[in-house]
């Protein structure tokens, strides 16, 4: 938990990050009348976009061998019950086409 520690008072001394300052340079910039809209709705939803990536990326760790195995196990038993309940419906559903099949009107 140490190494979480240290990497969480890092943040917390940056105050502004790259895309932060990068984006209060674009908001200042004088635009020509034509470029205000497009920055206004391609760039500031993508900014956001990225910054929530970056966000993202430093919180992730590398599992270590306890997680990845309860991960492991949970992800197997999960399979293990999706392919149950469709080999389910799929032994229910072999009868009812039969039995389409076979009425005579």
């Amino acid at each position: 938990m140490d190494r979480f520690q240290q990497r969480r008072r890092q943040r917390h001394k940056q105050k502004h990050g790259f895309v932060d300052k990068m984006l209060k340079d674009l908001q200042q910039m004088t635009w020509a009348p034509g470029c205000r809209p497009m920055f206004d709705s391609v760039l500031l939803p993508t900014m956001g976009f990225v910054k929530d990536g970056i966000r993202f990326y430093k919180r992730c760790h590398k599992p270590d061998r306890r997680e990845f195995k309860r991960t492991a196990i949970a992800v197997g038993a999960g399979i293990l019950v999706m392919g149950a309940v469709g080999y389910l419906v799929k032994i229910l559903q072999i009868p009812m086409i039969l039995t389409a099949y076979t009425t005579d009107p």
